[in-house]
């Protein structure tokens, strides 16, 4: 019996040390997602806090504009052919809407057609991402690690050419 009790405690205690850092891992990412892109996004209609990246293995940061028809000939295809099928099984990818747009309204417009997180109209780290990455035509999908290294700026191109099979490059980068 007391061997019993022991295995159990000492189990316990690996429960312990194990959620301690998954809790750490969770705590990084949460870290680099704020340093990297603030600690709070838009999701439809509500605010939330840099935690939903929680898990995901890939950040796409997708520059584009309602006024952009290539833009709105793209978001369909990343929305529908790409994102729902990539996290159909487990969630992947989270994307990031980086808006170009002129006005709120376009804004507004626009960003109700996707299914993800976006950084909300006006906010000045539109203007900071644009430039750290250095985009300069949209639209454009800058995709990031977990731990917010840089993967690729051409993920618009793999998307296109690879479909769902894109994100499978990646994992060999």
């Amino acid at each position: 019996a007391e061997d019993g009790i022991r295995d159990a405690q000492e189990s316990r205690g690996l429960g312990d040390v194990y959620k301690r850092q998954v809790h750490g891992v969770l705590s990084q990412i949460k870290k680099m997602a704020e340093k990297v892109l603030g600690n709070s996004f838009l999701q439809q209609d509500k605010t939330v806090d840099a935690s939903v990246l929680s898990g995901v293995e890939y950040i796409g940061l997708y520059f584009s504009a309602h006024w952009c028809p290539p833009c709105r000939s793209f978001t369909p295809l990343l929305a529908n052919d790409f994102y729902s099928e990539v996290n159909a099984d487990s969630r992947r990818i989270e994307i990031i809407f980086v808006s170009a747009d002129k006005s709120e309204s376009q804004f507004s417009e626009y960003y109700g057609t996707m299914p993800w997180l976006s950084i909300p109209f006006g906010d000045t780290r539109l203007k900071t991402l644009f430039e750290k990455f250095e985009v300069e035509g949209i639209p454009a999908l800058v995709v990031l690690d977990s731990n917010g290294n840089l993967i690729t700026k051409d993920g618009r191109a793999h998307v296109m050419s690879n479909g769902v099979g894109a994100i499978d490059n990646w994992v060999k980068k």
